[in-house]
């Protein structure tokens, strides 16, 4: 049975992750009235831990220091109040102060945890270390690592702070370019969050960071909405701080400096009332690039300088290393002395952290700068940005969505490519032959006999080079020259087109559910015939049929499927899309026929069977095959 004090306890905590922190703070000043009463230490040190835990949701860390200080000294070592105080301390530490402190604390609580077998703050220990040390020092795979571990005992042991890691690992797959990771997990999440808690505040919040990505903007809009709306109702400091930063980030994307500008100054200020210094080095960030934006170039080189100094400070190395970067194109920008020399700074720090997703998200601004090094004089300069695009290349580029099933439009993210762009130079053929190719690969010789076949070779090879550039530019158009291109791969004579993972191509999809049998989910995608703009080419001719004859194939079982199952006006209709495409089709006439019967219609049934004999007796000189004719003599 347990002990007073521990339900208290429990029910603090319950009380603070639903945003009930004023019932939750009583709770836990009864738990320590009562412990005190008591004359129990260890029952003391715990409320004392739980009043810490409170005060740390209001951004109180002067009195999460003190409680958490007190409980330290009266706990017994190697206890269970005693790890969870440190942990406590890790959390302040981690932010007011210094994150190698902090670490030191985690690592002390995770090794006392396993020795004691303390398996609900070994999963705390874990997943702070992760999302407060490694994620910040930008040592992803190690958090990554630590969070999947501190999930795995959350599961064993049922914890209600089970979705905290997962939250984290999305957040690292997010910052890493792996979105589709991001999305699995997010998935995940959704059932397992309560409605109202903290945790759903924060899965608003993720959902709403991968929705920008995606340029989804409405959508990310709607997420930070809902997640604000939590953060108000529990009152959760650091919960409020992200939430502006992300509003800032979306107006710089939409450019309104002005309103991206107010919410990171807000954020600033979040960040400063809650003495939160984890936060304020990337509040000060996005206020710098606000500044950036409404032209202040003074006030946006003083944020990022003083976000540099107070995250050197503190070892957080991959803001650090956003703030350096977003200097040095400052000063690229506004042609500055200092300008080669922070970029040697800045590119180095990419560099040795391996922090190449950077460049990846601000493409930008960061691209053309890492090309303008590219043929400086300055050596160190170029020899970095070499290296650059090298990392550059391990990035995961954005998905895409091609859709070649009765129409032709390619989407990057939720970026549409604009159709002009495929008119170029024969982008758009070269891109679909490639789809239909074995590996989608070919050799520069295949593609320029099958593109080119009436020019000379010397011709053939220019008009090679100008398809392959166009079809660069237009997947890529901000790509500069010298970049590797991440979607179209050529090497010794060999053009590959590389789709990245969580790609989606219809008529492959369409194809897929076709082999599985799922026939009206292949039907749903086909939205006309394949390859409308490449109905004359040669090279496209056997894929068109193909697809047309699966097309054809689905219906047919459905048909067969709806009539069995007494749905015949499906089976009907279904008979009807076959004989559009193919009039005849005597299998489609026959299940046709049934249907029509089924719903007591004999004139259709008959008017089926006529139609098919006058098409074939015209066209072939042949009569329906001795089912169907049987059937219509029954009729008659």
């Amino acid at each position: 049975m347990k002990e007073p004090i521990d339900s208290l306890a429990e029910e603090s905590q319950s009380l603070e992750q639903t945003g009930q922190i004023g019932n939750a703070l009583m709770q836990a000043q009864l738990a320590l009235d009562q412990a005190r009463q008591d004359g129990n230490p260890q029952a003391t040190a715990t409320a004392l831990v739980r009043l810490g835990n409170v005060h740390y949701r209001l951004g109180d860390y002067d009195l999460m220091l003190a409680f958490t200080n007190e409980a330290l000294k009266t706990a017994i070592h190697d206890s269970r109040p005693y790890t969870d105080a440190l942990i406590l301390l890790g959390i302040h530490a981690f932010e007011t102060d210094s994150l190698d402190k902090s670490e030191a604390y985690f690592l002390e609580a995770v090794s006392i945890c396993r020795r004691i077998d303390y398996t609900a703050s070994h999963f705390r220990a874990l997943h702070n270390l992760a999302a407060c040390i490694y994620s910040l020092r930008g040592q992803f795979e190690l958090a990554i690592a630590a969070d999947q571990e501190a999930y795995h005992i959350a599961n064993q042991i049922d914890s209600p702070q089970k979705p905290a890691p997962l939250i984290a690992c999305a957040y690292n797959f997010l910052i890493t370019g792996q979105s589709q990771r991001t999305a699995e997990i997010i998935e995940q999440i959704k059932p397992i969050v309560s409605e109202g808690s903290l945790y759903q505040g924060y899965y608003f919040l993720l959902c709403g960071k991968y929705a920008f990505e995606k340029r989804e903007y409405p959508e990310a809009i709607s997420f930070l909405s809902q997640a604000r709306s939590i953060a108000e109702s529990i009152g959760d400091p650091v919960l409020h701080i992200f939430i502006r930063l992300e509003y800032s980030r979306y107006y710089q994307r939409v450019n309104k400096p002005n309103l991206a500008y107010e919410w990171a100054n807000d954020g600033v200020a979040c960040a400063g009332r809650a003495s939160n210094h984890r936060m304020l080095g990337r509040a000060l960030i996005e206020r710098g690039r606000s500044a950036w934006l409404k032209g202040n170039v003074t006030a946006a080189l003083a944020d990022f300088e003083t976000a540099i100094q107070d995250l050197a400070d503190r070892s957080q190395y991959y803001d650090l290393t956003r703030a350096l970067f977003f200097k040095a194109a400052l000063l690229h920008h506004t042609q500055s002395s200092e300008a080669d020399n922070a970029y040697v700074v800045a590119a180095q720090k990419i560099l040795d952290g391996g922090f190449a997703s950077i460049l990846e998200q601000e493409r930008q601004i960061a691209y053309p700068l890492v090309a303008t090094h590219l043929s400086d004089a300055n050596n160190d300069s170029a020899r970095l940005s070499t290296e650059l695009i090298k990392q550059l290349e391990s990035i995961p580029p954005p998905a895409l969505r091609i859709y070649c099933l009765g129409q032709f439009e390619v989407y990057q993210g939720n970026r549409v490519v604009a159709q002009t762009a495929f008119h170029r130079r024969q982008a758009g053929e070269l891109l679909r032959l490639l789809l239909v190719s074995p590996q989608r690969s070919l050799s520069r010789e295949q593609i320029m006999e099958i593109l080119y076949p009436d020019k000379s070779p010397e011709s053939a090879l220019a008009a090679f080079h100008q398809a392959t550039s166009a079809l660069r530019r237009a997947l890529e158009p901000d790509l500069p020259d010298k970049f590797p291109s991440n979607y179209l791969i050529i090497e010794e004579g060999r053009v590959v087109l590389n789709l990245p993972e969580g790609s989606f191509v219809d008529h492959e999809a369409f194809e897929q559910f076709v082999q599985t049998e799922e026939h009206e989910t292949a039907i749903s995608l086909y939205q006309g015939e394949p390859f409308p703009l490449d109905c004359y080419k040669q090279w496209a001719s056997w894929k068109r049929e193909h697809i047309i004859q699966l097309y054809l194939h689905a219906l047919l079982a459905i048909a067969r499927k709806k009539l069995e199952t007494q749905f015949p006006t499906d089976a009907l209709t279904a008979c009807q899309r076959i004989l559009q495409g193919d009039p005849w089709q005597e299998q489609a006439v026959l299940l046709g026929m049934h249907a029509c019967l089924a719903l007591k219609n004999r004139p259709g049934a008959i008017r089926l069977y006529k139609t098919l004999e006058q098409k074939l007796q015209t066209d072939f000189g042949i009569s329906p095959n001795n089912d169907l004719q049987q059937l219509y003599l029954t009729l008659l």
